[in-house]
């Protein structure tokens, strides 16, 4: 079965997440690049994220996750840069790297703001 290249052509994609080296936001982005969407990638780190849209032909935007003011200023800025938004991708995510017992509240809220409240943020906004 081979790959059917350009299958996302013309197409707007939001990857937010995509500030880690190597990682699945980045992946993602690069191979959407590929397909021929035009790609917006997102995240905090925002020096990463201009090298990174930088070299796909696309646009970065700096976005929390956590903070739903920012999400839909990402989401507004893809359609004014690229006049539409018809993907979204959030690669997000943290985990505490400790016992379960010994999970702080802080932690615990770090946890639910990204994992729950962010997604539910990008989900509306997108």
């Amino acid at each position: 079965m081979g790959i059917n290249m350009g299958r996302i052509n013309g197409k707007v994609a939001v990857i937010l997440g995509a500030a880690g080296e190597g990682n699945m936001g980045q992946t993602i982005a690069r191979r959407f690049a590929g397909e021929g969407a035009r790609v917006v990638v997102a995240g905090r780190a925002g020096a990463k994220l201009k090298t990174l849209g930088e070299e796909l032909g696309g646009d970065h935007c700096v976005c929390n996750i956590t903070r739903s003011t920012e999400v839909a200023a990402l989401a507004r800025f893809a359609v004014e840069r690229f006049g539409r938004l018809d993907i979204a991708v959030n690669c997000t995510g943290w985990a505490p790297m400790t016992k379960l017992l010994e999970v702080t509240e802080d932690e615990l809220d770090k946890l639910c703001a990204l994992q729950f409240k962010g997604v539910y943020f990008f989900l509306q906004s997108m």
